[in-house]
């Protein structure tokens, strides 16, 4: 009986993985978004952007994407 259900186990194991990585990716996805969002409602559009949230926000906008 072991080597009936043993056929299945890989697929589950790479859609819980993949399952995780899309839970997580979209998670830091979403943070940076709204801390894109954050920055940009407190400064007035970016009209009054410190350097300091210049360069977070700079940061954020550059990375590459995973």
């Amino acid at each position: 009986m072991t080597d009936q259900t043993r056929w299945g186990i890989p697929e589950v194991q790479s859609r819980n993985k993949d399952r995780l990585y899309l839970t997580t990716n979209l998670e830091v996805k979403t943070n940076k978004l709204n801390k894109l969002r954050e920055i940009y409602t407190s400064t007035n559009q970016l009209d009054n952007i410190s350097e300091e949230l210049k360069k977070q926000f700079d940061d954020i906008i550059l990375q590459k994407q995973s």
